[in-house]
């Protein structure tokens, strides 16, 4: 059996995500895991192909939505992306749209969170329907030998 060369694989990822928007599955089973649990991908630019990965899990209660939504940020992205994943992302779960949200992530996020609120107020104040619901931000800087986590409520 022939292996795919290693420059199919975007080429591959590209179609992929031109068929499904968001690609995310409920995880069916995990050991000791009795939360439901989602994840997938959620197109960012579609015209390049660009999807974030995500793994969500709803918080194991008899009402899931009575509790606010966390979104953790990893890596080095841009807040544009970002934003495009958070309004894609609710349109896969629009039972979660209207939740109150908070940010949060570490290390590089402390650059591009603060630039995702600006867009998310930014969004609130040109988009005539619900708006999102963004609360606080809590990143984590780490420095060597400690670590700081900055924790702030937005006033809306």
């Amino acid at each position: 059996m022939k292996l795919l060369h290693v420059h199919a694989f975007p080429i591959i990822l590209f179609f992929l995500f031109l068929f499904c928007s968001a690609c995310g599955e409920l995880i069916k089973a995990l050991p000791s895991q009795p939360a439901k649990q989602y994840s997938g991908y959620i197109l960012t630019q579609p015209q390049h192909g660009r999807a974030l990965f995500y793994y969500f899990v709803e918080v194991d209660f008899a009402n899931p939505l009575a509790h606010p939504l966390t979104l953790w940020l990893n890596g080095v992205l841009s807040a544009k992306d970002n934003m495009e994943f958070l309004l894609n992302w609710f349109q896969e779960f629009l039972l979660y749209r209207n939740l109150d949200l908070y940010l949060s992530g570490g290390s590089y996020a402390v650059h591009y969170i603060p630039q995702l609120v600006d867009l998310i107020l930014s969004y609130n104040k040109r988009f005539s329907g619900s708006p999102i619901k963004l609360k606080a931000i809590a990143v984590n800087i780490s420095l060597p030998n400690y670590s700081v986590v900055v924790f702030s409520y937005i006033w809306i």
